[in-house]
C-alpha cells in the first residue's frame, strides 16, 4: 500500500512542438499523468515565469493515462506520474516528440 509519484524530465523543446505521452500499468495501477510546462529567466518575457500543465487519468484505455498536447511556447517539461488510487506498481511509459 501507500503511494508513488515519480518525475520525468524530459527536456526543453520550442514552440508548437507535439508531445504525445503514453503511459501502459503492467500490475493493474491506475496511473495519473501531469506535464508540467515551465519558461522562466532570460527567454521568458519580460523575464516573468509562465507555467502551463496538462494532466490525464484514463484517456488511453486501460486506466492508462495519454497527454497529446503542442506546446505554445519554448518550454521546459517535466513529466509526472503517480496512482489515482495510491497504490504502487510498475508502468512504462512511450514518447513522441515532433518538432516544427
Amino acid at each position: 500500500g501507500g503511494s508513488f509519484y515519480n518525475v520525468h524530465p524530459l527536456g526543453t523543446a520550442p514552440a508548437g512542438t507535439r508531445i504525445r505521452v503514453d503511459i501502459t500499468s503492467g500490475s493493474g495501477i491506475d496511473p495519473i499523468a501531469t506535464a508540467t510546462m515551465t519558461q522562466m529567466g532570460a527567454s521568458a518575457p519580460g523575464g516573468t515565469t509562465r507555467i502551463n500543465f496538462v494532466s490525464d487519468d484514463d484517456s488511453g484505455g486501460n486506466l492508462d493515462p495519454r497527454l497529446d498536447f503542442s506546446l505554445s511556447y519554448e518550454s521546459n517539461v517535466v513529466l509526472s506520474v503517480g496512482s489515482f488510487d495510491g497504490t504502487f506498481g510498475c508502468y512504462w511509459v512511450k514518447v513522441e516528440v515532433t518538432v516544427p
